[in-house]
């Protein structure tokens, strides 16, 4: 791995199990960049849920950090390969030159707004209530009352 990678995977913003899967997977690149890890093994070595799993993968292949390779031989699971400006495996200088300028620059996930998640839980109260929301300010007014029975 370059230490010129090091700085750029840490302005990336990755997460933490992002962070954790891709200090697994450097350990197990082979020719080509190569990684043949699979989601459970990578579920069960990171202590992690699958699902969540997953979305790091997915996150880390929107970030151009890794890449989705398929159809490779012999692999009964999905392949990546880490992006060549980041790490490389082997010694030929002109195929990581030429893996580079073919590769996209990796990139961070453009931030969510916090508009977008207000609007999604709207739509959610709003479908779970059976009632027409557009607004927070139209949602119902409930107000709780702490008796002697309840812990708040």
């Amino acid at each position: 791995m370059s230490m010129v990678a090091m700085p750029k995977l840490a302005t990336l913003g990755l997460g933490i199990l992002e962070t954790r899967i891709m200090l697994y997977v450097l350990g197990s690149i082979r020719e080509g960049n190569l990684i043949d890890v699979s989601q459970s093994v990578l579920t069960r070595e990171l202590g992690s849920y699958s699902s969540n799993v997953s979305v790091a993968l997915r996150n880390l292949v929107a970030m151009n950090v890794i890449e989705r390779v398929d159809g490779v031989a012999g692999s009964g699971f999905s392949v990546y390969r880490i992006s060549p400006h980041l790490a490389w495996y082997g010694a030929d200088n002109a195929a990581h030159a030429a893996a580079c300028s073919a590769a996209p620059e990796p990139c961070a996930l453009p931030a969510k707004s916090d508009a977008s998640k207000a609007k999604a839980v709207i739509r959610k109260l709003a479908t779970t209530a059976r009632e027409h929301v557009t607004t927070a300010a139209e949602l119902p007014v409930r107000t709780i009352v702490q008796d002697e029975y309840s812990q708040v």
